[in-house]
């Protein structure tokens, strides 16, 4: 009787980590890809930054003072999250769809 009880709780104990386990793996590549889509986004606005200051006319150059240092940190960030939003969203839907059927 003992052994089945010891049995029936180690079952449920691997169900629950198996479960647990399948989340973190989740939220461990969902996190590692919003970095890589906000990384892309600041290597890219900082390549449009620093090419656009080179054909400026001379009295727009001093614009680029109004834009703060991690300015473009900030906007890949903000582009990186809507992305990340509309991917929720159509998965969201996609799985809403699928479950009506």
């Amino acid at each position: 009787m003992g052994a089945w009880v010891m049995a029936l709780f180690g079952g449920i104990g691997e169900i629950i980590a198996s479960w647990m386990a399948k989340k973190t793996i989740f939220a461990t590549a969902l996190i590692a890809g919003f970095l890589a889509l906000t990384t892309a986004f600041v290597a890219v606005l900082h390549g449009l930054q620093s090419s656009l200051f080179g054909v400026l006319p001379e009295w727009a150059v001093g614009l680029g003072y109004l834009i703060p240092n991690n300015g473009s940190v900030c906007f890949s960030a903000c582009v990186a999250a809507r992305i990340a939003r509309w991917v929720y969203d159509y998965h969201k839907d996609v799985l809403v769809a699928s479950a009506t059927v």
